[in-house]
C-alpha cells in the first residue's frame, strides 16, 4: 500500500492527480508534471494510456519514481472516506480528496 502524502512535496501541487473531463489526467509530482488518458468502461475498470513524465528540473523522489512505476499499471479504484484507491496486481496507491 503506498498512501502518498505531500510530507515531500515541494510546492502545494505536489502529488495532485488531476482528471479532467476531456479523459485526460495529469500528475503532479514533488518536481515535474506526468500526463495520460484515462477511461473507466461500463464495468468500473480504468485504463490509464498515453502515460509520460514531462521534466523541466530533473529525476524526483523516491515516491515520484514509485507512482511514475505504478501509475500505468493501475486497474481499478474505489473511493473511501474522502480518499481515492487507485488498485493494480499487488498495490494499492492511496490520495486524499482536497478541495
Amino acid at each position: 500500500m503506498h498512501n502518498v502524502d505531500n510530507q515531500y512535496g515541494l510546492n502545494s501541487e505536489s502529488y495532485k492527480l488531476i482528471f479532467k473531463q476531456d479523459g485526460s489526467f495529469q500528475l503532479n509530482t514533488s518536481v515535474n508534471l506526468a500526463t495520460g488518458n484515462f477511461l473507466i468502461d461500463q464495468g468500473g475498470i480504468i485504463h490509464f494510456y498515453g502515460y509520460q513524465e514531462i521534466t523541466e528540473v530533473g529525476g524526483g523522489n523516491d515516491t515520484d519514481k514509485e507512482l511514475l512505476r505504478l501509475i500505468p499499471q493501475v486497474t481499478s479504484y474505489k473511493v473511501k472516506s474522502q480518499r481515492l484507491h487507485l488498485c493494480g496486481d499487488g498495490f494499492e496507491i492511496i490520495l486524499k480528496k482536497i478541495s
